[in-house]
């Protein structure tokens, strides 16, 4: 089941990033270049990518459960 929902998540994100031109090499070079013409659509993508790659591991951390021994949460009031 997880190879399926793993399968299905990497098909979405696959369809997402032809949706968002980031398959097409001259609307991805005209992001990146700094100097000409800039295409800052692109820039939407890569803010979702960073976010999404960072709130889990940020979720992970403040997660009291998943804390090793010696970290319990008290509640000091």
């Amino acid at each position: 089941m997880i190879k399926v929902s793993s399968f299905i998540a990497g098909l979405l994100f696959d369809v997402s990033l032809l949706m968002a031109g980031m398959a097409n090499p001259g609307k991805v070079l005209a992001f990146l270049d700094l100097a000409g013409t800039r295409a800052p659509s692109l820039g939407l993508v890569m803010v979702t990518a960073i976010a999404g790659v960072i709130g889990p591991l940020i979720g992970r951390a403040n997660n009291p459960v998943r804390a090793g021994k010696g970290n319990a949460v008290t509640n000091q009031t």
